[in-house]
């Protein structure tokens, strides 16, 4: 049984799906299974994987949505430790082994998310990390309800008991599903912040739909005041 298990969700991401999958090839820390999900991809995304052979391990599904296919991916997968990275991020080379020593040194913590360098497409940076001073650091429940909190998906490293508790990604929610999730983990337990800049992440040209919540922005609003009051 591996330790970790790096979920990859994916539709459409053929040309950028190496990159990904070459930053976790280069991990120092070794102990872990890739399992991607293929949510549906009309690209050469399933030839893609293919070549990589016993190397990962690909589901494929019809077109359910991002929180669907992180979900198939970890019902799909084995370790007890869930690390998370996007089709078009990187890690950098100590992402794991940093992020597994900090988990072990604190077994009641939920979850684990870092610092990260932005990029646009091209690979080159292009602007300053959504981590500022007022937020550096781990947040609490009250933090956490009083403003988005900046934890980006591809930085966490997270504990499958509390995944399995906290019921996944809600997949009703096309948009800002991460921002819900990492709520209901925090019930689950305290947050580990590292300092570290362990992953590019790709800004791209999708990135303003998902700010701009033009695809149901109530949504959000509704399960969290539902849960935790207005």
């Amino acid at each position: 049984m591996p330790l970790v298990s790096v979920i990859i969700p994916v539709y459409n991401g053929a040309a950028m799906i190496d990159r990904a999958l070459k930053s976790v090839f280069d991990q120092t820390f070794t102990d872990y299974e890739i399992v991607i999900c293929d949510d549906g991809s009309t690209d050469d995304t399933p030839s893609v994987l293919a070549k990589y052979g016993d190397k990962l391990r690909a589901v494929r599904q019809r077109n359910r949505g991002l929180p669907a296919a992180r979900n198939a991916a970890v019902a799909s997968s084995r370790g007890e430790l869930l690390a998370l990275i996007d089709h078009d991020d990187e890690w950098l080379p100590q992402k794991l082994e940093l992020a597994v020593a900090a988990m072990r040194s604190d077994p009641e913590a939920a979850l684990l998310y870092s610092d990260k360098i932005v990029v646009n497409e091209a690979g080159e940076e292009f602007r300053l990390s959504e981590v500022r001073l007022e937020t550096a650091h781990a947040p609490t429940m009250d933090e956490m309800l009083a403003r988005i909190w900046p934890i980006t998906p591809s930085t966490v490293v997270m504990r499958r008991n509390a995944f399995d508790r906290a019921g996944g990604f809600c997949e009703q929610l096309i948009s800002a599903e991460d921002i819900h999730f990492w709520l209901l983990m925090r019930e689950q337990g305290h947050f580990i912040y590292l300092p570290e800049k362990l992953v590019r992440f790709t800004y791209g040209q999708l990135f303003p739909k998902v700010l701009n919540r033009d695809i149901g922005p109530d949504a959000i609003l509704d399960l969290i005041r539902a849960r935790y009051g207005a």
